[in-house]
């Protein structure tokens, strides 16, 4: 998947480079072959909103590539570095959601065709044998009595473009190298541990 991205990202992707990475992936789970020229003729505009920077004769290719690594890698700790690579931290705002109700009422959740779930509003239901949820305190949808369920609501996730890309420099080189300046936006404050704590020993915090 570098290689493809690398190719695509350089304009000089071709069919066979698709054939030889990213295909194989596919080909592996019975997967639909990527095309090149069906995807940069018909680039996906849902993707393509994650991705206003992508522009260009390859940029079909180059977000089904980005599509590729969020599927392939899922869990495997290459989404953080990939999202600051390409410049995309806004992505990282957005609102944590789960499972899509398409109304209020009761669901049956595993298909035994038994109610597990009756999300409802007003007086909490006499009910017994199912997860009962009131509307708007036990569970949040996102458009109101239907939608995904909204997680952690009260969490607002910001990203700072000026300094949210940057890793700190360690004290230790702006020590040594006294024409080392800090990436901007991110301040370091070194203290000591407090009592119980050996003396001298300092703790460092980056904002």
């Amino acid at each position: 998947m570098n290689y493809a991205e690398a190719k695509a990202e350089l304009g000089t992707l071709t069919q066979t480079d698709l054939d030889q990475t990213i295909n194989l992936l596919r080909e592996r789970v019975e997967m639909p072959a990527m095309q090149l020229a069906t995807a940069n003729a018909n680039p996906d505009p849902y993707i393509a909103k994650d991705y206003p920077l992508v522009t260009g004769s390859m940029k079909g290719a180059i977000l089904e590539v980005r599509r590729e690594r969020r599927i392939e890698l899922v869990m495997e700790s290459f989404r953080w570095d990939d999202i600051l690579r390409w410049k995309s931290g806004q992505l990282l705002t957005r609102q944590f959601k789960g499972m899509y109700f398409p109304s209020i009422g009761k669901f049956d959740l595993d298909g035994d065709n038994k109610e597990d779930l009756w999300i409802y509003e007003g007086t909490k239901p006499n009910a017994s044998g199912i997860q009962l949820l009131k509307l708007g305190s036990e569970i949040l949808l996102e458009n109101g009595n239907s939608g995904n369920v909204i997680i952690n609501s009260h969490i607002k996730k910001v990203f700072d473009e000026k300094r949210d890309y940057f890793y700190p420099l360690p004290i230790q080189e702006l020590q040594l190298n006294k024409n080392l300046n800090q990436n901007p936006g991110l301040v370091i404050f070194v203290g000591f541990f407090g009592k119980g704590c050996s003396f001298g020993q300092p703790f460092f915090l980056i904002v």
